[in-house]
């Protein structure tokens, strides 16, 4: 009766998602399938909702996007893990799937069922990183991928200080890191906002959040100030667009 009840209230996401062309499914799994991969970046690692047995890998803080929603339109949220993936550490892509006919009905309840999901193996560990539906083809798919997982370690590592190699292995920042070692400590940036009209000029990465205020790395004269800011939907909003990009493969914007 329970689960019956949870059934009626729960669905995924906020629509149904178009499957994606058997075309692109194979050119994907085949591209993918099999391989030996590197972390690139210290992800982040979730509860795989109803699924203990799996963790949830992603780039971004987990609880800062919306993977579900109830029929009230209520986020239902996953529990954060607290020790990150490293960069470096190796795993085995071991399947993908895609959210069709007894795949998806198979899948647990309370997941992104909509989405096509990557297995990952480390060891006895399994995971989970979903695709994004915004990637709508083979070749962003790809992209976005090897920016999380390739198939050589980040060379970052090998030739960078060791406070800075430690810090990037944490997932955290100290101050003086390159653009380089930010992108491996926190991986890539939703949107990078740029004001060359100062001095120092300002760089500021933004990471972007659905349920509450982004997180920003701020750089002056290229390297980074070593600390995370807030920064509310508001401020977001007010940034002068002619100096922000996006980048490749990021969120899109929560809404106002």
């Amino acid at each position: 009766m329970r689960i019956g009840c949870i059934a009626l209230l729960l669905t995924v996401a906020c629509a149904p998602l178009t499957p994606r062309q058997e075309a692109q499914r194979v050119a994907i799994d085949k591209a993918l399938v099999g391989k030996k991969v590197y972390a690139q970046c210290a992800l982040y690692r979730g509860w795989f909702w109803d699924d203990p047995t799996r963790d949830l890998l992603a780039p971004h803080p987990v609880l800062h996007r919306i993977w579900l929603l109830d029929r009230r339109g209520k986020n239902v949220p996953t529990r954060l893990r607290l020790k990150r993936v490293q960069p470096g550490s190796i795993w085995f892509i071991e399947r993908i799937s895609h959210p069709l006919g007894l795949e998806r009905a198979s899948r647990p309840l309370l997941s992104p069922r909509h989405l096509s999901w990557i297995h990952l193996r480390k060891g006895s560990s399994q995971a989970i990183v979903p695709i994004p539906e915004r990637l709508d083809t083979e070749s962003a798919v790809l992209n976005w991928f090897t920016q999380l997982f390739a198939e050589v370690p980040p060379n970052i590592l090998d030739i960078t200080p060791p406070a800075h190699r430690r810090a990037m292995k944490q997932g955290r920042l100290v101050a003086g890191m390159s653009s380089a070692e930010v992108q491996t400590a926190l991986c890539q940036p939703d949107q990078i906002w740029r004001d060359q009209t100062v001095t120092p000029a300002v760089e500021k990465w933004i990471y972007l959040n659905q349920t509450g205020d982004h997180l920003v790395a701020v750089f002056l004269d290229g390297k980074a100030t070593g600390q995370t800011v807030r920064m509310t939907p508001e401020d977001y909003e007010a940034l002068p667009r002619r100096t922000q990009q996006k980048t490749e493969g990021a969120a899109n914007p929560p809404a106002p």
